[in-house]
C-alpha cells in the first residue's frame, strides 16, 4: 500500500514535471513570436517615418517647382524652355 502510493506520487511529480515542461516551452514560442512582432513593428515605423519624410521632400520639389514655373510665367522667359518666340509665334514650337 505506501509502495503504491510512493509510485503514485512518483508518477504525478513527473507528469507535472513534464506540463511544467510543456509550459516553458509554450511561454518561449510566445517570447519569440513576440520579440518578432516588436522587430516588425518597429521597422514598420521606421519606414512610416522614412515614407513621411519622403512626402514632405516631395512637397517641396513640387512647391519649388511651382514657384519656378510662376516665375517663368512672369517674365515670359520661355527661352528657358527651350522655345523660340518666333516658333512659338509661328505654332512650331514643339515640331
Amino acid at each position: 500500500m505506501i509502495q503504491t502510493s510512493t509510485r503514485n506520487a512518483v508518477d504525478a511529480v513527473r507528469e507535472i514535471g513534464n506540463a511544467v515542461r510543456d509550459i516553458n516551452e509554450v511561454t518561449s514560442n510566445i517570447a519569440g513570436a513576440v520579440g518578432q512582432q516588436d522587430a516588425a513593428t518597429r521597422e514598420i515605423s521606421a519606414n512610416a517615418q522614412l515614407a513621411a519624410h519622403g512626402n514632405v521632400t516631395l512637397v517641396a520639389n513640387i512647391s519649388s517647382l511651382s514657384d519656378a514655373i510662376g516665375e517663368t510665367d512672369k517674365t515670359g522667359d520661355i527661352g528657358a524652355l527651350g522655345v523660340d518666340r518666333t516658333d512659338l509665334d509661328r505654332g512650331n514650337a514643339f515640331a
